[in-house]
């Protein structure tokens, strides 16, 4: 947790959900010294294999668990996917047209409007390129969202291809597909 390693013997609960809901998961560190942990800092779980999941810390608790200096604490931290930081990302009322015109190919693709609204409204994040190889070819509808997140439009979308949005390590906002059977997901 913010480039600090902990080691931790008992298991760890994950919850994946593959759907518009965030994976979770949550960390029990026992017996532990004062740790520094606050809301929305990031984590890193690393299996015995060597797969990372990234997540942001949602809540924390800390308890005593020896009332004798030097104090020992319990912390449940409960982790929630990085993808929370869309939705934080609350946009103004905002229409989604196409340009009046019966030409086809001057249509704008789901890729075109998903960047456009990333640089205006996320510029600290970037779109993977599975993401834009998606949904660069494929059309994307009219429609008005009032004061909608970004998470919320991103997916809405994303609903033609069909996928859900998700953020990798480094801010990188890309997707899963959810018509793809043994695909592995990477958090």
């Amino acid at each position: 947790i913010n480039d600090v390693e902990i080691k931790l013997e008992d298991k760890i609960a994950l919850n994946s959900a593959f759907n518009e809901t965030l994976d979770t998961g949550v960390v029990i560190i026992p017996n532990s010294e004062e740790i520094a942990i606050k809301r929305m800092d990031k984590a890193v779980i690393t299996n015995s294999k060597g797969i990372r999941y990234y997540f942001k810390v949602r809540t924390v608790v800390r308890e005593y668990e020896t009332f004798e200096k030097p104090y020992k604490y319990k912390y449940t931290v409960e982790l929630v996917s990085p993808t929370i930081d869309l939705q934080n990302i609350v946009l103004p009322n905002i229409s989604i047209t196409q340009p009046s015109t019966t030409d086809t190919i001057a249509k704008r693709s789901i890729y075109y409007e998903i960047n456009r609204l990333v640089s205006v409204f996320a510029p600290e994040f970037s779109i993977s390129s599975k993401l834009e190889s998606l949904t660069k070819t494929i059309i994307w509808p009219e429609n008005q969202y009032n004061r909608k997140t970004l998470f919320e439009i991103l997916n809405d979308l994303l609903i033609n291809v069909p996928a859900v949005v998700t953020v990798l390590e480094g801010n990188v906002i890309s997707c899963i597909e959810l018509d793809k059977e043994g695909t592995e997901i990477n958090h």
